[in-house]
């Protein structure tokens, strides 16, 4: 037995050599059955080698075609996630289960049952992409046993009529076991609220009860273990998505991602396109890859003048978005030069006046099958679009910057158009507080919503920037009452209302009527962990009145979105 092979990548091209040479080797055995010695092997006939190893790319495909593949995966669904929990030492031994103090048992084992629930939910909400969870996070059977021992341990130290330590469950059980394991910010307080749900003076009382409709039956109330396996085997199969914290348009979603999933494993699969050619022996694929390249070079606009950028828009001690905005076209210059001279060394390899190298290979291959390029993405912005829709999405980037350089400031800013928003952000507040002379870290952002589309903004606000370009995940925007509502089925996206950004040096007011709603560049929420706790994908939260309750917009994963997949 070869466990953890994924670990020694660089010994694998001889564990591949060693199994070769014995397969090449046929052991005979003798009358008696005794094994004979063929070359330097000797082996039995009963010999079988088993090798473990998470999925890697590095093991070798030999080694895999000729043995048996043996899959081992978590179940799917909460009742088989709670079934699996039970059925798990030491949820499963009487000693554990049973014997808690007779005055305490109701409690401890309600608080139990509602920490299985807890362990089936955030595992079955990665199914669901970032409507669950930033970044998949691997929960495992390690989680729930040492939740379970220390719950125990919590239960039996308090002493009868006193209240269980609530908080401290949540904080060992919520930060330190499960929350170890999340890194971004915005999943832990998501993590905080889902455990405060199933660890509550709610479900641990004589009366408990589960806080979702999803659960019709009977909450068992402190009965023999099969009682409770019982139970679990009578929860419904695909339960409603409220008991996982989700709308049901999260369902939609998870469809669209296992089709995605689906497809993209089957296209791995698939040989190399055979190319068709006509009369003339022209490819009809390069010859569409050749006019699309073409197409794109000449709807692309000449680089922007810096020089006449810095100039109309010189670095000033006031106006530091005038530094923003060279920054800005700094960058989209980068973009356009590296698409402009892959496009046309295509077309000229395509032609056979170059050799077509390994990158040049990738733009064709993104060409044919309508993906970015990763030489593009190299220095782009952030954007999980098709080749089309990023087009499009560029033109009108370098058409907005165009029209603030030949223009002026514009009266409205479309905040998905920056390469990098958060400088933006930051210039905002660094004008107030160049303006005020006031220190930068006392000075906050205030939030007032415009009920209004945004082609009827004319005119700049006298402080701060209205901005507009946003679109909302797992909520909608009621324009009649101004407030975040619930999303309507099947209504997965919405345009988001304009909003006036506003710096200010004034305490905060109380938002309790108000969501402090993310806002991320694109719709995996992804990205590269900061030092602030927050992804690179990540730009600020938003303050906006909502009809939804705090904790429910937080379960929900409701957010604000710089820009769309489409």
């Amino acid at each position: 037995l070869l466990e953890n092979c994924h670990l020694y990548p660089s010994w694998l091209p001889r564990l591949e050599q060693l199994l070769n040479s014995i397969s090449e080797r046929r052991l005979k055995l003798n009358e008696d059955g005794e094994c004979l010695q063929t070359g330097k092997v000797t082996l039995k006939e009963s010999f079988r080698l088993w090798l473990s190893s998470f999925p890697s790319d590095k093991f070798p495909s030999s080694i895999l075609q000729n043995g048996i593949k043996i899959t081992s995966e978590l179940p799917r669904g909460l009742r088989a996630n709670m079934l699996r929990s039970f059925s798990t030492d030491p949820l499963s031994d009487p000693d554990f289960f049973e014997t808690c103090s007779p005055l305490q048992a109701v409690p401890f084992k309600n608080l139990l049952f509602g920490l299985c629930l807890f362990h089936a939910v955030v595992q079955e909400r990665k199914n669901f992409g970032a409507l669950g969870w930033n970044v998949p996070y691997e929960f495992n059977d390690s989680d729930l046993l040492i939740s379970a021992r220390q719950l125990r341990i919590f239960v039996e130290s308090t002493d009868v009529g006193e209240p269980l330590p609530f908080e401290a469950l949540n904080y060992t059980i919520g930060e330190c076991n499960y929350g170890g394991r999340v890194t971004d910010k915005n999943d832990r307080v998501t993590m905080r609220s889902i455990l405060s749900l199933y660890l509550s003076p709610e479900v641990a009382g004589p009366d408990p009860f589960l806080m979702s409709p999803s659960l019709p039956l009977a909450f068992p109330k402190g009965e023999t273990h099969p009682c409770y396996v019982s139970f679990i085997k009578r929860l419904p199969a695909a339960p409603k998505l409220d008991i996982y914290g989700l709308h049901q348009n999260a369902e939609i979603t998870r469809a669209k991602n296992d089709a995605n999933q689906l497809f993209s494993s089957l296209l791995s699969t698939e040989p190399e396109v055979v190319v068709s050619q006509d009369s003339n022996g022209e490819s009809y694929i390069e010859s569409h890859a050749e006019n699309l390249a073409r197409d794109i070079l000449t709807r692309l606009p000449p680089r922007f003048d810096l020089g006449y950028a810095s100039k109309r828009y010189p670095m000033a001690y006031s106006q530091c978005m005038n530094v923003v905005l060279c920054q800005e076209l700094e960058r989209f210059n980068r973009l356009t030069d590296v698409i402009r001279s892959s496009l046309e060394s295509t077309i000229h390899a395509m032609q056979g006046l170059v050799v077509m190298n390994e990158d040049l290979e990738a733009v064709f291959s993104g060409l044919t099958n309508g993906k970015v390029p990763g030489m593009w993405m190299d220095v782009s912005y952030p954007s999980l679009k098709s080749l089309s829709g990023y087009v499009e999405d560029l033109l009108q980037r370098l058409k907005f910057f165009g029209r603030w350089v030949e223009s002026g400031p514009p009266p409205k800013y479309w905040i998905s158009g920056f390469f990098f928003i958060q400088s933006f952000i930051t210039a905002n507040l660094q004008n107030f507080s160049r303006k005020n002379k006031a220190p930068i870290d006392t000075v906050r952002q205030e939030f007032e919503v415009l009920n209004i589309k945004p082609d009827m903004i004319a005119k700049s606000p006298e402080t701060g920037y209205y901005v507009y370009g946003m679109f909302l995940e797992a909520a909608r925007w009621d324009w009649t009452n101004g407030v975040l509502v619930r999303p309507l089925p099947k209504e997965l996206y919405t345009e988001a209302c304009p909003v006036h950004i506003i710096p200010t040096l004034s305490k905060a007011k109380p938002s309790d009527d108000r969501f402090p709603c993310p806002l991320y560049k694109t719709l995996d929420r992804r990205g590269v962990l900061s030092t602030t706790g927050h992804s690179s994908n990540f730009v600020t939260y938003i303050l906006l009145p909502s009809s939804i309750e705090t904790a429910d917009c937080i379960r929900q994963s409701v957010a604000l979105i710089a820009q769309l997949n489409d």
